[in-house]
């Protein structure tokens, strides 16, 4: 199934339940036997689907085989009165971290007037907080002050 059709009816609606079962069960494995996502059927997976075309890529066995987790600090910046946490270099943080930057230090128009967003404004910031890929797990802080949200 390709993407659209994934989130997507026939009818162009979109979909208000997403199931993944191929994704549950990788998971499945993953928590049973942590090293399965480094070696074997697994791992083949993962480096036959990245030498598919139409983009294919030189990751090999031996790069799983061979990766070894380093614990890292979290890079966090100042957000509306929240302190928001992300993995370090190299990842799409530091980056997220730019545009929370320019979101802190503009004004956009809402509802037909312009002012600036506060730090009671409701709109990215809470449902990025909540977001666990773009916080660090490991550390115990979720993106504010007051520990893990959510």
């Amino acid at each position: 199934m390709d993407a659209y059709h994934y989130f997507y009816r026939s009818d162009g609606t979109p979909r208000t339940r997403l199931l993944n079962p191929t994704y549950a069960e990788t998971l499945d494995i993953i928590a049973k036997d942590p090293a399965s996502f480094y070696r074997g059927s697994l791992a083949e997976a993962m480096v036959a689907a990245a030498a598919a075309p139409p983009r294919p890529g030189s990751l090999n066995l031996a790069d799983l085989a061979g990766y070894k987790a380093m614990k890292r600090s979290p890079l966090c910046i100042d957000y509306r009165r929240r302190q928001v946490c992300g993995p370090p270099p190299a990842s799409s943080w530091v980056g997220i971290g730019m545009m929370l930057g320019l979101l802190e230090q503009n004004r956009f128009s809402l509802g037909g007037s312009t002012r600036r967003l506060g730090a009671d404004h409701r709109g990215p910031t809470p449902s990025l907080c909540r977001s666990r890929s773009l916080c660090c797990r490991r550390s115990g802080r979720f993106g504010t002050t007051q520990g893990p949200v959510g």
